[in-house]
This record gives structure tokens, C-alpha cells and sequence, in this order.
């Protein structure tokens, strides 16, 4: 997971996003850790002004030497900002700021992918944006009852690592059964069905443990140490 940081390359393609999960979790972990998670929104602001300041930049000049996990960062931050504002929602603790803060990171979407892209394809990546967001949203706050259905459900808990095993395995899965001269479709079927077994499998014996166990180092972490910042906002009970 920390390869990117190092310049040493991925050995599976999808992995470049793992570097930029870290540095979102360990911002994350600080304003736990200093007690200023209730002013999340502010330092979201701080956070979308650097951004708008990097994107402008960028377009004027396209950098090199910055190590791709802070480039990454810069370059899709807005969507941890529109998780955060999700989150704030779902749990009843938004505010006119956080709105302000949800309307902002969408609207650095209007810079298009990397602040490059031609009109027509900044409005389409603008529209998938909003539409992403909407649709979690709704997610979120189970307006979309298809979500409840048992199969989904079974690859929403396994996702994580589905994700992680989904790319090189089941290509490689798929090109030694196409070798063989099995048909095209039944290499798919095959290459996910092997996935999603694997990826159970990790799920059981590593993620649920894994889960337990960092829960109870920092969950006590968590209730004890006061979150400035919260003001009049309702507290979550657990």
C-alpha cells in the first residue's frame, strides 16, 4: 500500500488509488486525533481552496516531479469532500456550511478530469459527478430499495476486497481460459466467479477480524476524546 510513495510500481493497475486512501486516512485520523472532527467543514473549505488554486495552476502548468499520490490527491480530493458532506447528511449533523461545502466540491468538477478537457466533456464529467453524488445520496438514506436485495448486499460486504483481487486475478483467469478455447463469456463468468470467491474468502478471515480488532483499539479513542467544534449539534448515540 505504500509503493506509490516510493515510485515502485502497482502490481495490480488498480492499486494507484490505495496511496491517495492513506493520505485521506491519515487526515482524517489527525483531526480525530487534535479533536477537531466538528470543524471538518472548515478545513474542507481550506482544503477545496487549494484545490481550485492547484487546478488553476495546472492548467497554466502541467507539473512533473510531484509524486503521484499527492497529485492523485489534489486531483480527485473533491470527492472525499462530497463523501464527507454525504456523511454529515445521513447522520443529521449538516448545516448551511456543509451545503456550502457539498455545492463547492461539485462545482470543482466543472474543471473537468484534470483541467484540460474540451468543453462538452468538462459539462459531461460535471453531470456524472452530480449524478454519482445523488445517487449515494439516496443510497444512503435508503430511497433505493433495489439496494436491499440479498445478492447486492453480499457484494456490497465484499467489495473491499473485490476490488483489490478483481483485476490482475481475473484477467489472468480469464486469458488461461481463453487459451484453453473456452468461449468468450464463459471466461467472464468464470474469471468472476473466481474473484468473488476469493474475495469472500478474504472478507471471512481477514477484513471481519480485522474490522473487530481495529474497533476496539479505536472506537474507546474516539468517544473519550472531545470533538471541538461540535456546538449545538446532535450527537450520534450508539
Amino acid at each position: 500500500m505504500l509503493q506509490s510513495f516510493v515510485d515502485i510500481p502497482d502490481i495490480d493497475n488498480s492499486y494507484w488509488t490505495l496511496a491517495v486512501e492513506l493520505l485521506f486516512y491519515a487526515m482524517v485520523g489527525t483531526l480525530l486525533w487534535v479533536g477537531r472532527l466538528g470543524q471538518i467543514e472548515w478545513f474542507c473549505l481550506i482544503w477545496l481552496g487549494v484545490l481550485i488554486l492547484f487546478r488553476i495552476a495546472h492548467r497554466q502548468f502541467h507539473f512533473t516531479g510531484v509524486s503521484a499520490p499527492i497529485l492523485h490527491f489534489l486531483e480527485y480530493g473533491q470527492f472525499f469532500i462530497l463523501g464527507i458532506v454525504l456523511y454529515l447528511a445521513r447522520s443529521g449533523r449538516a448545516r448551511v456550511l456543509t451545503l456550502m461545502v457539498g455545492l463547492l466540491a461539485l462545482a470543482i468538477s466543472l474543471f473537468g478530469r484534470d483541467g484540460h478537457l474540451h468543453l462538452v466533456a468538462m459539462a459531461g464529467y460535471f453531470a456524472v459527478t452530480g449524478l454519482c453524488a445523488l445517487l449515494v445520496g439516496l443510497a444512503a438514506a435508503g430511497l433505493i430499495p433495489l439496494l436491499n436485495w440479498p445478492p447486492l448486499l453480499f457484494l456490497g460486504d465484499i467489495s473491499y476486497p473485490l476490488y483489490l483481487t478483481h483485476q490482475e486475478i481475473g484477467e489472468r483467469v480469464a486469458d488461461a481460459a481463453y487459451g484453453r478455447s473456452v468461449p468468450p463469456l464463459a471466461c467472464l463468468v468464470l474469471a468472476t466467479t473466481v474473484v468473488i470467491a476469493i474475495s469472500w474468502l478474504i472478507h471471512k478471515s481477514v477484513e471481519v477480524p480485522g474490522r473487530r480488532w481495529l474497533r476496539s483499539v479505536l472506537e474507546p479513542v474516539a468517544v473519550h476524546r472531545p470533538v471541538a467544534g461540535a456546538g449545538n449539534r446532535t450527537s450520534r448515540q450508539t
